[in-house]
C-alpha cells in the first residue's frame, strides 16, 4: 500500500518545446521525497482548476532533484492543455513516486532504451542514473517520431554520452521509419540484451 500524499508545489519553468510538448519543471517542498525517485517511476499532476471535476494527471519523470522534479506534458486534451498554460509560480499538487522502477543494468548485457513522443523520458532517466553509477554501463536509446519536430529531447538524449539512433516516419531525420526498424536489427548484433520500452 502507497502511503504517499498529494503535496502542494508551484511551476519554476513550463518551456514550450514545440510539437505541442512542454518542459514542465516544478519546485517542490522538502517533503516531496525526491530523493528516492527511480527511472520508470511516474507521479500524478492536478493544476490550479478550481472546482473543475478533472481528475489528475499521470507523468513520467524526466529527472528529480531535491526540491525539483521534471515532467514533459505532451497536449492531448483539456487537463494537458492546462498544464501548458501554468506560469512560473502557479501552484500544482504533486502525488509521487509511484509504481516500480526499471531494472538496473546488468553486466554483459546491453539495456536498449526505446521510446518516443511522452514515454520517452523515463528512458532517459534510466540511461542518466546507469550512466552515473556506472559511466561504462552498456545502454543506449532508440527515439522515434513521426517527423524531427517530434523529436523534442533529441539534444538532450546527445548531452548523455550515451549511443543514440533516431528515427522518423517520414524521414526527415535519422532512420526514416518505426523505432521497431531500427531495433530489430541491433538486437541481431548484440549477444544479450534486454529491451525496455515507452510508449
Amino acid at each position: 500500500m502507497n502511503d504517499r500524499e498529494f503535496v502542494r508545489g508551484e511551476v519554476a519553468r513550463n518551456q514550450d518545446l514545440g510539437a505541442d510538448c512542454w518542459l514542465l519543471e516544478l519546485a517542490l517542498p522538502e517533503s516531496f521525497p525526491s530523493d528516492t525517485v527511480q527511472p520508470g517511476q511516474f507521479v500524478m499532476l492536478r493544476g490550479p482548476w478550481g472546482q473543475h471535476p478533472m481528475l489528475p494527471r499521470a507523468f513520467s519523470i524526466l529527472d528529480a532533484a531535491p526540491g525539483q522534479l521534471e515532467c514533459l506534458n505532451k497536449v492531448v486534451g483539456r487537463g494537458t492543455r492546462r498544464l501548458a498554460s501554468l506560469q512560473p509560480g502557479e501552484a500544482v499538487t504533486v502525488l509521487g513516486p509511484l509504481g516500480l522502477a526499471f531494472p538496473e543494468p546488468r553486466e554483459g548485457v546491453t539495456q536498449v532504451l526505446v521510446g518516443g513522443g511522452s514515454g520517452i523520458p523515463p528512458l532517459i532517466l534510466q540511461a542518466q542514473h546507469a550512466r552515473r553509477a556506472n559511466p561504462d554501463a552498456a545502454v543506449e536509446i532508440i527515439y522515434g517520431g513521426r517527423s524531427v519536430a517530434d523529436l523534442v529531447l533529441l539534444k538532450r538524449i546527445e548531452a548523455l554520452g550515451v549511443p543514440a539512433r533516431a528515427c522518423t516516419d517520414d524521414g526527415s531525420h535519422g532512420l526514416h521509419g518505426r523505432v521497431t526498424d531500427a531495433l530489430a536489427p541491433r538486437l541481431s548484433e548484440l549477444d544479450a540484451a534486454e529491451v525496455l520500452a515507452c510508449g
